[in-house]
């Protein structure tokens, strides 16, 4: 008969089960939070909350310390991968991730979820509605994600490299600030993706064009035969040497498709990129009224930047 009460310990058992995967995060001035990946020492974050070639202070739920390096990082979804050569003993274990590939695991809109994080010395959770659902998108970095997970409010501060609680208990993915405004949860399977490159190769490298872009609108009769695309990326500057300059990609072209699909914006061309360094793509090109299919091998570039647009730089 007590709903009110029920409810209000179901979610406090959530808290305390995923509370010991937890670990606050200092690297400098920058505190964020972390979880436990596995049982092996490895540890999710953010990327902004690690510096370049700094270790990083993780603390536990039971106030033991350890020193944490970093392996790799992807700044186009702002995850970052550490590692602590010895977890104080008890100190951490690995939460329950959910099994996104089922999708009964995947969040509806309407569901109650737990944000969690622990800025400070204790876990702090707060209690949000899923206001949204919806498919793929690509972070301003190019970086694909598999879907887009919206849930009521802002993400606090602190709360970056923490995780979004199911009602099930198991995690549904890393919460992040920097890639929208008041943040986003990166689902479990992207950050999986992210995190076995990070692991295998040390980096998440996308190729490297050499180019300077903008997006236009395209003249009629530019998009491919059958295509509603109304944009493409025009290329404003070439790089002497590039892969692009190679190819044979000229100032004025208007970029429309790479490796087959449209391209209408930074994003598209990120994301085409992705893992592309070292091997030949097709490049659909709209040049002075013509139609133009040219071929680039790009050179490999690791992405450095913080998932936000960066004008004027070559792509």
């Amino acid at each position: 008969d007590d709903l009110f009460g029920q409810l209000s310990n179901s979610f406090a058992d959530r808290v305390a089960a995923v509370d010991p995967s937890l670990a606050r995060v200092q690297s400098g001035r920058r505190v964020a939070t972390a979880v436990a990946w596995d049982d092996a020492g490895h540890f999710i974050t953010v990327s902004r909350a690690v510096g370049e070639g700094d270790d990083a202070t993780l603390t536990f739920a039971d106030g033991q310390t350890a020193t944490a390096t970093l392996v790799a990082r992807d700044d186009a979804t702002d995850l970052a991968l550490l590692h602590v050569e010895e977890v104080p003993e008890g100190a951490s274990v690995a939460p329950a991730w959910a099994d996104q590939a089922d999708p009964p695991s995947w969040p509806r809109v309407g569901e109650l979820v737990l944000t969690l994080g622990r800025p400070d010395g204790d876990t702090r959770a707060t209690v949000g509605l899923v206001s949204a659902v919806g498919p793929a998108w690509k972070t301003h970095g190019g970086a694909a994600v598999s879907r887009w997970i919206d849930v009521d409010g802002s993400l606090p501060r602190g709360f970056s490299g923490g995780v979004l609680v199911g009602a099930s208990g198991a995690v549904l993915g890393i919460n992040t600030r920097a890639l929208v405004r008041g943040g986003t949860t990166l689902p479990v399977d992207t950050v999986r993706d992210v995190v076995e490159r990070l692991q295998t190769h040390g980096t998440t490298s996308r190729g490297f064009l050499g180019i300077r872009v903008q997006s236009v609108r395209l003249p009629d009769g530019a998009a491919a035969d059958g295509s509603e695309q109304a944009r493409g990326i025009l290329v404003t500057g070439v790089k002497s040497g590039s892969a692009a300059a190679d190819a044979g990609v000229l100032l004025g072209d208007v970029v429309v498709t790479v490796a087959g699909q449209p391209t209408e914006n930074l994003e598209d061309l990120y994301g085409a990129l992705v893992g592309g360094a070292g091997e030949q793509v097709a490049l659909g090109v709209w040049r002075a009224g013509s139609a133009v299919q040219l071929s680039a091998t790009p050179n490999e570039r690791k992405h450095r930047g913080r998932g936000r647009r960066h004008g004027g730089r070559c792509r």
